[in-house]
């Protein structure tokens, strides 16, 4: 509970902290970079992650709706999943985005299951934006909630049985040529009606992307590679550590980026670099992963 309040508040603070600097501070023209390159797309089609969090604040009232696949291949086991979503701009600075995935099939030492996954909403705002003649960067503050609509109980589980929280923020550059990012962020647990709780997550993500094709406003194609980091804390059942549990792991993801002025299509492979888990656990292989949106603008 205590986690819980201090990720609440400290979101409220940053909103109004920001949203009081903004109304008082003087209006002054700055400088921009041209509209060339990536920069000429409408925002919601500019690049961004594939793997990784948030980074997606989209221009007031411009919508768009996604579909994330994934399939995770690895020692004894496969997870394939597919994620719809619909990303909503509520002003220039902030957006929401609801996501209800589903595990098509999930198996694990023999055992398999599928439905459906634990839903997300997520809220991102842009406490921080700035531009140079030369590129546009923007810092974001991402609060997340996962409802338990999946199952904790089923083997492999589709969901935690219980509220989860995550809290982010994400920076990234953008200049006409080039794309870079990066983002942490924790996932914080809570305790199951089993009596089970997860171990809370810790991210530490970057990347960067280059485009390769452009035919102004109307095309971008781009090349994006992507290093996500995750540590995760052992999983406690009443209240004792599961030897067999948490761990750190590092993927790369290169990815392909295609976007024309309301569809994009952006495919991936991910493979892990290093990985350390506790006590004994299956390894992981590899991930193919892909999005294809339309945006509303």
């Amino acid at each position: 509970m205590k986690n819980k309040f201090i990720i609440t508040v400290s979101f409220i603070l940053i909103f109004r902290v920001d949203l009081i600097a903004a109304q008082t501070a003087p209006k002054t023209q700055e400088p921009s970079p041209p509209e060339i390159g990536i920069l000429s797309m409408p925002t919601v089609q500019e690049l961004g992650p594939l793997v990784s969090f948030g980074q997606n604040v989209i221009d007031k009232h411009n919508a768009q709706i996604l579909l994330l696949g994934a399939k995770l291949s690895g020692q004894l086991e496969h997870f394939v999943d597919v994620a719809p979503s619909f990303l909503y701009g509520i002003t220039d600075t902030s957006s929401v985005l609801f996501t209800l995935p589903y595990a098509v099939s999930y198996k694990q030492n023999g055992y398999h299951s599928s439905g459906i996954e634990d839903t997300l909403l997520q809220f991102e705002y842009a406490f921080y934006q700035k531009s140079t003649y030369s590129y546009y960067q923007r810092a974001t503050a991402v609060l997340s909630l996962f409802l338990p609509t999946g199952s904790s109980t089923t083997i492999p589980n589709t969901g935690n049985g219980s509220p989860t929280f995550f809290l982010g923020t994400t920076f990234n550059r953008t200049y006409v040529d080039w794309f870079i990012f990066t983002s942490p962020g924790t996932l914080q647990t809570t305790t199951n009606s089993q009596a089970v709780k997860y171990g809370n997550q810790y991210y530490y993500q970057g990347g960067l992307g280059k485009s390769i094709f452009v035919i102004n406003g109307k095309l971008l194609i781009a090349l994006i590679l992507e290093m996500d980091g995750t540590y995760i804390e052992k999983t406690r059942l009443m209240g004792a550590a599961d030897p067999n549990s948490g761990g750190n792991t590092i993927i790369t993801t290169p990815s392909f980026w295609l976007s024309t002025h309301n569809f994009t299509l952006q495919l991936g492979f991910s493979y892990p670099i290093y990985q350390r888990f506790n006590g004994h656990q299956p390894r992981i292989y590899n991930a193919v992963v892909g999005n294809v949106a339309w945006a509303f603008i």
